[in-house]
């Protein structure tokens, strides 16, 4: 609670409402996870993860130096020199299992305080993540964002647990503030190390989101440096935006070879298979054909990214959290034909390109969005596994969404003009008539 005054201090009246409402839902949404887990799955990855953790803490409450630094060793992906009740050691299965470790430890056992532990982690990082954004040019975008950023069902939801979605989507969060702290020069210490902690949290949980966070990143520093550049400078920036991008994506190969360019087509197919054998067969398949061949999966494509963009439907629905989730997927889509009704392409690509946050939150969506459609074959877990690309997906249709009253864009301006209320490091206070309102 303490660090939630210390937070709040940071924001507006107008902001502090969103916030204490999004703290509100994720302790609620913790302890349905919870519930839901205990009294209807009986089972899932959390409490495996939980039970792990509560016997390997009996160890380090009997030897703590002994075992202690062996579970560090499992939780960044090392073989440790002793065996601990735990699955999935040297990857991220382990890495999960070594946290719920620590947390048993620290909590004396008690999943609801170990679960709360991990949500509140992931709401930091939305906050982070809103953070990162420069102060809205109105009220009524704020707001928007607001939303998008904290009080997204599914987001609140799949990261309120012990689970990988939750400590990556932390990680997320963490990570976008770091690179658009460090590069406008804000904290650029504090920036890197935050950055720092959100990569290395992703790494060890999901590393697939450092492909869509890299190519995202590269393209927010080239549009952002071009907004006041000259042609001749345009192209070195274009050309250190790729160069940064092509060498991160060969490091990140280099330390998961599995998500290595040359391997994902192979990897794509094998998530496939393996989502086929889980799902038996149900009418909730993506697709059928799950073979490694570039000619299948751009034929799987299309459906892949549509099915993470605006499935399941409300017919697709076969419980009441999948009920629950195609009313989400329903809105969205709702917006997004209000969008191509009011908007004309034009428009659209004249605000989005604009708009460097827009353009890294445009890029995130699609790169994860292809990644998620082609390796998840089925709708029961489609929810989960998009989830950290959901923020940036709302706060993309928010912006493009136009305002009623005036049908005007709230775009968020990278850099407002300096004589501006809303410049940066100037968050407007409750007093101040928003513009737009």
């Amino acid at each position: 609670m303490s660090l939630l005054a210390i937070t709040l201090k940071r924001f507006t009246i107008h902001e502090q409402k969103f916030i204490l409402a999004g703290f509100f839902f994720k302790i609620v949404a913790t302890l349905a996870q919870i519930w839901i887990h205990l009294y209807i799955y009986g089972y899932g990855d959390m409490l495996s993860y939980f039970n792990y953790g509560v016997s390997n803490a009996e160890l380090m409450r009997h030897d703590f130096f002994h075992y202690a630094p062996e579970i560090i060793k499992v939780l960044f992906h090392q073989e440790p020199d002793v065996v601990f009740n735990m699955s999935g050691v040297g990857w991220s299965t382990g890495t999960l299992g070594a946290i719920a470790s620590i947390l048993a430890f620290i909590t004396g056992g008690s999943l609801y305080a170990s679960c709360l532990i991990v949500s509140m982690g992931a709401y930091w990082g939305l906050i982070a993540l809103y953070s990162a954004f420069p102060p809205a040019v109105s009220l009524t975008y704020q707001r928007r964002l607001l939303v998008s950023c904290l009080m997204i069902p599914s987001v609140v939801f799949w990261s309120s647990g012990i689970i990988k979605e939750s400590i990556a989507l932390t990680g997320v969060g963490l990570a976008t503030y770091g690179i658009f702290k460090f590069f406008n020069k804000k904290n650029m210490v504090l920036s890197a190390l935050v950055f720092t902690v959100g990569v290395t949290s992703i790494a060890l949980t999901k590393a697939y989101l450092l492909g869509p966070l890299v190519l995202a990143g590269g393209a927010w520093f080239y549009f952002t440096r071009n907004q006041k550049s000259k042609q001749s400078t345009k192209t070195v920036h274009l050309l250190i935006a790729l160069g940064f991008s092509l060498i991160a994506l060969v490091a990140i190969g280099k330390l998961f070879p599995r998500y290595a360019l040359d391997n994902l087509a192979e990897q794509i197919s094998r998530q496939q298979t393996i989502g086929q054998s889980q799902d038996a067969g149900s009418s909730s398949s993506l697709f059928d054909s799950t073979d490694a061949s570039t000619v299948t999966q751009l034929r799987n494509l299309p459906v892949a990214t549509f099915s993470v963009l605006f499935r399941p439907f409300i017919f697709e629905a076969h419980n009441i959290l999948a009920f629950v989730n195609a009313l989400e997927t329903t809105l969205i889509a709702i917006i997004f034909f209000i969008i191509i009704r009011r908007r004309t392409f034009r428009e659209c690509w004249h605000n989005l390109f604009n708009s460097p946050m827009l353009v890294y939150c445009f890029v995130f969506t699609v790169v994860c969005a292809v990644g998620v459609g082609l390796t998840t074959v089925n709708l029961g877990t489609l929810s989960r596994y998009r989830m950290p690309m959901m923020p940036f997906y709302m706060i993309l249709l928010s912006a493009l969404l136009p305002v009623k009253r005036n049908h005007s864009m709230p775009v968020v301006p990278s850099q407002p003009a300096p004589e501006s209320p809303l410049a940066p490091n100037a968050r407007p206070s409750a007093a101040n008539g928003l513009s737009g309102q």
